[in-house]
């Protein structure tokens, strides 16, 4: 059993080898050098630096740490020696490898040809929000008690100050974050919205279950540096959750809901451009002959 198991296993890693390989055609030929430095070779096949930006996701190619760019690379190595090793075996010729392979094919081409036609997240109307608040309302309701806190951190105490003092003279939070801030900085998380009272931080938990509305607190010095928080509201369990503290849920419930009407939407209009038999009746007659034997 533990040996099937591995060979199922072995054979997974194969295949993903060979689809990484076949589909993303960076790796495996050769490169021009140019300005692109090798980061990465084994045997003809390099991987360049530009190559590894590609390859993360989106925004994280640029905060993605140094360390983990690191384990990208040893990971395309372990990969790229396993296929190499699973081509010379001839294993990239086996049926199987290439039935996935084209099954991998389809779904990435039926992927792109979406992201191509509906690039877009459709908009949603102010008065269709508001109406699915109204008409569902009794799912926004708090089941525990919750805090709404404005919470910052500060490697100078005098910073720390600057801010305290701008909340005791009535600025608000979000204000006091502009003034303070650079404009590169002012995008750390401050505000997380409500939580429940038992998710607050042990560290600030007994501060703050004293503290009223509006109450400030800080600087207090703790290990990561100096913090100020202050008390921006709180909600008694069974509540109602304002729209706008819901909004971007019902936004993303609504955008789905959207996005599968537009898709049943367009791939009927595909369909009824092509030539299409389906017979379900195969698969009944198959399922009775495989049930009499």
């Amino acid at each position: 059993m533990k040996s099937e198991v591995l060979m199922r296993f072995f054979k997974r890693i194969i295949f993903l080898m060979v689809a990484i390989s076949f589909f993303a055609g960076c790796s495996s030929v050769n490169k021009q050098k140019g300005d692109n430095a090798i980061v990465a070779r084994v045997g003809k096949s390099v991987l360049l630096a530009s190559e590894i930006n590609q390859e993360l996701p989106g925004r994280l190619s640029k905060s993605i740490r140094l360390d983990e760019k690191k384990n990208y690379v040893r990971r395309w190595i372990n990969t790229e020696v396993l296929y190499q090793e699973a081509q010379k075996r001839g294993y990239g010729h086996l049926p199987e490898i290439e039935r996935e392979l084209k099954s991998v094919k389809k779904s990435l081409l039926a992927n792109k040809l979406l992201e191509k036609e509906f690039p877009k997240k459709p908009e949603i109307p102010d008065s269709t929000i508001r109406k699915y608040y109204l008409e569902n309302k009794d799912g926004f309701v708090r089941n525990q008690n919750e805090i709404h806190l404005g919470f910052i951190l500060f490697q100078q105490k005098k910073n720390a100050e600057k801010f305290a003092n701008l909340l005791k003279s009535g600025k608000s939070f979000g204000n006091a974050v502009k003034i303070t801030l650079p404009k590169g900085d002012q995008s750390q998380e401050w505000d997380r919205g409500y939580i429940s009272e038992n998710n607050i931080p042990l560290f600030i938990s007994g501060v703050v279950k004293h503290t009223k509305i509006r109450g400030i607190v800080g600087p207090r010095k703790t290990e990561g540096g100096f913090y100020v928080l202050q008390v921006l509201d709180r909600k008694k369990k069974g509540s109602y959750r304002g729209l706008e503290e819901v909004r971007p849920r019902i936004v993303a419930l609504l955008q789905e809901e959207k996005m599968r009407e537009i898709y049943h939407q367009y791939i009927n209009s595909l369909k009824n451009q092509r030539n299409i038999i389906m017979n379900l009746n195969v698969l009944e007659k198959t399922e009775s002959d495989s049930t009499r034997r």
